[in-house]
């Protein structure tokens, strides 16, 4: 535990007094900073859980591709974002190459907290 590894340091430099200090300080750091990580994270996950994304058909992909390249890229495929400015990075991500256009249409909206982990 950090909180072990903090004190031995702080044995091997101190007196016994401060040592015992500078150790219910460093005790009380910590858990201060872990209540205060765990309230950034309950806010994040209820703005996450209160927003919607939209699931896209994505088609007419065309990909940036070499001549040379023969690599069978999909021409369609689903993607769900919160933005509509995303797809293009999305669908990048997803297939590995860059994109030259292409058109969508909305499917269906979904609230994010469905696409939460343990929902």
């Amino acid at each position: 535990m950090l909180a072990d590894f903090i004190a031995t340091e702080l044995k091997e430099a101190c007196d016994g007094n401060e040592y015992a200090e500078l150790r219910e300080i460093a005790i009380l750091s910590m858990y201060n900073a872990r209540d205060k990580i765990e309230a950034v994270i309950d806010e994040l996950t209820g703005l996450l859980s209160n927003a919607e994304c939209t699931t896209y058909r994505v088609y007419n992909i065309k990909w940036d591709q070499d001549s040379d390249d023969d690599n069978e890229l999909p021409s369609e495929v689903q993607v769900t974002v919160d933005d509509v400015k995303l797809i293009g990075d999305k669908i990048s991500d997803i297939v590995g190459y860059c994109h030259l256009g292409f058109d969508y249409e909305a499917l269906s909206n979904t609230p994010r907290s469905a696409l939460l982990p343990g929902s």
